[in-house]
């Protein structure tokens, strides 16, 4: 069946704009590859700088649950602290069955069985409930002077 008037012009805008959209996109990509090749040194430290913060973080996390372990201890200053976060382990056919039974569901609804499960963990004996602690680090850092060994370029 061929389009009216009205339903070919709009076609006709559309698959113009669709192609202008496309240009675009190509021009902005080659853009932020002429940036990327212009500027590799800057992007390369980056990267670097990237994996040593994450390294950083990871070392820190790890002191922060050590320290945790031997004396209990949640916070420090600089606002790192540790988390406990309720963990349930369980099997989801062994949930599932239980949410069938107390006709709540049809498919297991995971955080709403998570949430039940918390708040009455004597009826569900097939779920293990266990604290996991994780270390927080804050976004924002204060450097204190005197103690930082590299500082950012701009």
């Amino acid at each position: 069946m061929e389009m009216t008037k009205d339903m070919e012009k709009a076609y006709n805008e559309l698959a113009l704009a669709r192609v202008c959209r496309e240009a675009l996109k190509k021009r902005k990509e080659q853009l932020e590859e002429e940036l990327r090749l212009a500027n590799s040194e800057i992007y390369g430290e980056l990267e670097r700088e990237t994996d040593r913060v994450a390294t950083l973080e990871e070392i820190l996390r790890s002191l922060a649950l050590d320290q945790f372990k031997a004396t209990g201890t949640k916070a420090w200053q600089g606002g790192v602290e540790v988390k406990e976060f309720v963990v349930l382990d369980y099997q989801e056919p062994d949930a599932l069955a239980w949410a069938k039974e107390h006709r709540v569901a049809l498919k297991l609804d995971r955080p709403a069985f998570d949430r039940i499960a918390k708040a009455s963990p004597e009826e569900f004996p097939f779920v293990k409930i266990s604290k996991e602690p994780r270390a927080q680090i804050p976004q924002k850092m204060v450097v204190k002077e005197g103690e930082a060994e590299a500082s950012p370029t701009p």
